[in-house]
């Protein structure tokens, strides 16, 4: 996947302890919302608090048959939040 981001409600890119806000732990509660089993998002890159991003790439596996690209980056997308 590539995404873009406003990094300003962030603390970074990776997963952290605790209850901080991370770009890649949004992604993942998104993603766990829309498809039943999938693995770790992992970043090409990672960027710090309050940077912001466009054109990061991610990857993470998708367990299951999926029948259409196209809707499930529309459902992704619709379960993440506006920043």
């Amino acid at each position: 996947l590539t995404v873009a981001y406003d990094g300003g409600g962030f603390a970074g890119f990776q997963l952290q302890a605790g209850k901080i806000r991370t770009v890649q732990g949004e992604l993942e509660r998104a993603a766990q919302k829309v498809f039943v089993g999938c693995s770790r998002m992992v970043g090409a890159s990672r960027t710090d608090a309050g940077a912001h991003a466009y054109g990061q790439v991610v990857h993470l596996d998708v367990i299951g048959q999926r029948d259409s690209l196209e809707a499930d980056l529309m459902f992704l997308a619709a379960a993440l939040p506006n920043d």
